[in-house]
């Protein structure tokens, strides 16, 4: 599994707060054993590299803060502005030589600290409130979906999905992608499962016909911000227990995809096969046995050997599919 590489600004940031954090902590410990006579340099060491930590450390939060509330208009950005300005200007006052001035400069930057915890305490509070009140039945919304199913020959196929999602927490790190396969039973140490896009993890087993697949972000997503995953799976065959001829993808009555394309490749079909193929759906918890609806029939396209069917804006609730078998 090949790392990802860390990008210089994130570096630089790294950089940045532990070379601050570290001259803020050496500065304290050198005002409280240090030598007197250099006491004052210290100190003004101390109030420079604290005031630069807080600034750093008001950014990134920012950066969080508009990742996880992007619409807060609360006044949060208003005040983690106030807070590094008096942290600049603390730092810039007790540098001047007048007592009162020291003083004034110390105050200021106790009064950035002090606003600077409120509005952290204030976001997190936010954070946690908004998360555990959430009335999402999902922790993302899939706004479209492209399933395709290759048929090898010799009783081998492959299943490829690409989802796009968006997410409705406030920092989504994982998927379950499932699927159902109607040929032999999925052996998760046989049906192998990799991702261009995720982390995937093994097979793992649900029932008798539903399995999933967990996939781990490289990196997390925040609310509203949208990803796409990639899912892979070969091993998939069909010796014992023939697999169905169709290719199907369902839309929960919650759900609002915009889009879903099916493809089915035959890699294994002779020349001259012309088969057509119908696109059908039918309601998502009809009960089995339920006869599906034709919405028209799909030609066989023998330069790629597919089949390929478009559906946009699906109903929710519904079930579609291209079946190329016998009714």
């Amino acid at each position: 599994m090949a790392k990802t590489k860390p990008t210089g600004k994130s570096v630089m940031k790294v950089f940045a707060l532990t070379i601050s954090f570290l001259c803020t902590l050496l500065g304290f410990l050198y005002i409280i054993i240090g030598d007197p006579k250099w006491n004052i340099f210290v100190a003004y060491f101390f109030i420079a590299s604290f005031a630069a930590f807080l600034v750093l450390l008001l950014t990134l939060f920012g950066v969080f803060l508009f990742r996880t509330e992007p619409q807060a208009t609360d006044g949060r950005y208003l005040l983690l502005i106030l807070s590094m300005l008096l942290s600049l200007g603390s730092g810039f006052l007790y540098f001047k030589e007048n007592n009162t001035t020291n003083r004034l400069g110390l105050v200021l930057l106790i009064a950035a600290l002090s606003i600077a915890v409120i509005t952290i305490i204030a976001t997190l509070f936010s954070w946690v409130k908004t998360t555990n009140d959430s009335n999402e039945t999902e922790d993302y919304l899939v706004t479209t979906v492209s399933a395709q199913l290759v048929r090898l020959g010799n009783h081998r196929y492959e299943y490829d999905v690409v989802k796009t999602i968006q997410s409705r927490v406030p920092i989504f790190k994982r998927i379950d992608i499932k699927f159902k396969w109607s040929g032999d039973d999925v052996d998760p140490n046989v049906v192998k499962a990799t991702s261009k896009t995720h982390i995937a993890h093994k097979v793992t087993v649900i029932t008798e016909d539903m399995d999933y697949v967990r996939l781990d972000f490289k990196h997390p997503i925040y609310l509203k911000q949208t990803d796409t995953c990639h899912l892979h799976l070969t091993g998939l065959t069909d010796l014992n227990t023939p697999a169905k001829p169709y290719i199907a993808q369902t839309v929960k009555s919650s759900e609002q995809i915009s889009f879903i394309r099916l493809l089915a490749v035959l890699k294994d079909v002779r020349s001259g096969y012309a088969k057509k193929a119908v696109a059908q759906y039918r309601k998502a918890d009809a009960p089995e046995g339920v006869k599906y609806t034709e919405i028209q029939k799909v030609d066989f396209d023998f330069t790629t050997k597919s089949y390929l069917y478009d559906v946009p804006e699906p109903e929710p609730g519904y079930e579609y599919r291209i079946y190329w078998g016998d009714e």
